[in-house]
């Protein structure tokens, strides 16, 4: 077993303040700040405020204002604490002056406190405590010997204080280390060699430089890193909870995986998990699943894996024969990544009102649930899929084996997944519930403190989208987002409701889901609500990121691919879009000639036929173009030509070839 790291005489920086631990009793800690304050703080709320990052330890210099703080033995901390159970009731009262303030102070206290408070002082003792107590900024440490706060400064000199850290560092702070008197002695022979004229420091202020190095330190440099994890979980302790979803650890676990699509494209190598486990019954609450090409953890993960917490999952999942516990979770743990303390994130659990608390990076331990399921959920479950590659396997992340192994499709993976967390694991019996399942667990909790608190109204979670961006809104073309564009008429008129002038730049807030392109969500800034834009193309039903990348890739290949291009598939999607663009209206104009003089012979040609048009006029023959090719009776009733009289038939001049 290795030292506690809270222990008297520590210092430390708690809430940006600095502080020493100056007494620890069962249950509290007695801290001294540098203001001459005094307080005593819960070991608990101590703990608490360390893995929240809230607390750190402290390297002081010797003569700076903390470390002349003395920390007091037990006995003094006993008294200390009965001189403040007379002092501070003193201070609601006015007339602090009298002495029947006093005697009443001095009768209420012996009432509440009985013997941990005698013997009882005279009321003109309490007056006289109370005076000294507030002329010295209610500093306790005035009753004391004032040897013990003396404010002389440090007498050794700079060029001692380095050799002190040096020797310390090379001798003590090692793994082969010495002891601290051997450095001593090791460290006055190096001090004689600089002959200074500087008195040598004692080997009590030897010890005490020593002593006031971090604990952390200490133990990393002389045990190893290892060391230092295990004595920083003694100082941690278990979190007991009382009832169901109190308290729910939430991570995500990468899994390599080949995944395919209906067309048996290769659309993913990579799966990203989001689960999250009740401490209480050791049920898994939540899921949600990603996936693509090395896809990495994301808030729109955590959303959504925290929408499945809260929202009734037999209506999402037909198939499931057995119940899936849910609601609303008092508090959601989780690591310091992006993820979890995204924006996204952030506004859905405190628009439900649910406490966040992260932990620091790097230390599992302090969710362990969740972390020790992940184990579980490799060994019992992913191994035996087809397209699984283990995580210390040597085809670890290569793209070129993952796209010759036949993989499952997305929508197989989800629902295998969820049916073994459900109907595998949470009502499957565990040895560390003494043989109960986490279902059973869950329900002896709800018989004990009652069913958890149920979100009725999930409109705004179902609404909402985990990425967040900023867009720019076209009041004719819409909004442009992942190749695609959305558009309506109530998102034309939120336009024209946020600019002033017809034409101006307008950027919104989009919130939108890799895993459903049909539409995304646009922020009213007036309104604060959030409009649904539907996407113009007409995309199938749960159309996914991955795959929409997946097909406009192999519609890329097809463009770019010579052995494609005979195919009847590129030849259609070639013949419409020529077909399309025909039909677009032209607006290319003529190309300009330069102006000419016209002979006398050309002038009378030009009006002798002008002449010929003009007599012609109530003919019937029809002038047909010199280039009309083989024209058929059907084709010239669509050319909507007029009908030629009974007296006389239309002829049809045709082309020599």
């Amino acid at each position: 077993m290795h030292k506690p790291m809270f222990a008297s005489g520590s210092r430390i920086v708690l809430d940006g303040k600095n502080a020493i631990i100056a007494n620890e009793n069962e249950d509290f800690f007695i801290l001294f700040t540098e203001d001459g304050g005094q307080k005593e703080v819960s070991k608990k709320v101590l703990q608490i405020a360390y893995q929240e990052g809230r607390m750190r330890f402290n390297l002081d210099s010797p003569d700076s204002e903390i470390a002349r703080k003395p920390f007091l033995t037990t006995t003094e901390a006993k008294e200390a604490a009965r001189l403040l159970a007379y002092l501070e009731p003193m201070t609601h009262y006015d007339n602090t002056g009298s002495t029947n303030t006093a005697a009443t102070v001095i009768k209420d206290v012996v009432k509440k406190h009985g013997d941990a408070v005698l013997p009882a002082p005279r009321p003109i003792t309490l007056y006289k405590w109370f005076r000294k107590w507030t002329q010295a900024g209610k500093d306790i440490l005035v009753f004391f010997p004032a040897g013990r706060t003396s404010r002389r400064k440090s007498s050794i000199a700079p060029e001692y204080l380095e050799l002190m850290t040096n020797t310390i560092d090379e001798l003590v702070l090692t793994r082969n280390h010495c002891t601290v008197a051997r450095a001593y002695r090791e460290f006055r022979c190096r001090a004689a060699a600089l002959e200074s004229k500087n008195r040598i420091p004692c080997q009590q202020a030897f010890y005490d430089h020593f002593h006031r190095t971090d604990p952390r330190i200490k133990i990393k440099k002389q045990q190893g890193n290892s060391a230092l994890v295990e004595a920083t979980r003694i100082a941690l302790r278990t979190y007991e909870v009382r009832h169901p979803l109190e308290r729910v650890e939430i991570d995500a676990v990468h899994v390599t995986m080949a995944l395919v699509d209906e067309h048996l494209n290769f659309i993913a190598n990579q799966l990203v998990i989001y689960l999250a486990i009740d401490v209480y019954s050791k049920a898994i609450v939540g899921f949600a699943m990603q996936y693509g090409f090395n896809k990495s953890e994301n808030a729109e993960g955590v959303t959504e894996c925290l929408k499945s917490i809260l929202r009734d999952k037999h209506h999402d999942f037909p198939y499931l024969t057995k119940p899936w516990p849910g609601g609303k979770p008092t508090t959601i743990v989780g690591d310091p990544g992006t993820a979890i303390i995204s924006e996204s994130f952030t506004n859905l659990a405190g628009h439900y009102q649910i406490h966040r608390e992260v932990t620091e990076a790097r230390q599992g331990w302090k969710k362990p649930h969740i972390e020790s399921y992940f184990k579980v959920l490799r060994a019992d479950f992913l191994q035996r899929l087809r397209g699984y590659v283990p995580k210390r396997s040597p085809g670890f992340k290569l793209d070129h084996k993952l796209k010759d192994i036949r993989g499952f499709m997305a929508h197989e993976v989800e629902k295998m997944m969820i049916t073994y967390l459900v109907e595998g694991y949470n009502h499957a019996a565990q040895h560390k519930l003494n043989g109960m399942t986490p279902h059973e667990k869950w329900l002896e909790g709800v018989e004990k403190y009652g069913e958890p608190e149920m979100v009725d109204d999930l409109s705004f979670a179902n609404s909402f989208g985990g990425n967040l961006t900023k867009r720019v809104l076209d009041p004719n073309k819409g909004i442009f987002q992942n190749k695609l564009r959305y558009h309506s008429v109530a998102l034309q008129n939120l336009y024209f409701e946020s600019v002033k002038k017809h034409g101006e730049k307008c950027k919104v807030e989009v919130r939108w889901s890799s895993q459903d392109l049909t539409q995304i969500m646009v922020l009213d800034p007036k309104s604060k609500t959030y409009l649904s834009v539907p996407c113009t193309r007409d995309l199938p039903e749960g159309m996914t990121l991955a795959k929409f990348k997946a097909q406009s890739k192999v519609v890329q290949q097809w463009a770019h691919n010579d052995t494609l291009k005979d195919s009847p598939e590129f030849e259609n999607s070639q013949t419409r879009a020529r077909q399309i663009e025909r039909a677009k209206p032209s607006r290319k104009q003529p190309e300009a000639t330069e102006a000419q003089l016209m002979t006398n012979q050309q002038l009378e040609g030009y009006f002798a036929q002008g002449e010929k048009n003009s007599n012609s006029t109530n003919s019937a023959s029809v002038a047909i173009p010199d280039n009309f090719i083989d024209a058929t009776e059907s084709d010239l009733e669509r050319a909507n030509l007029p009908e030629a009289p009974n007296d006389r038939k239309m002829t049809v001049r045709r082309r020599k070839s």
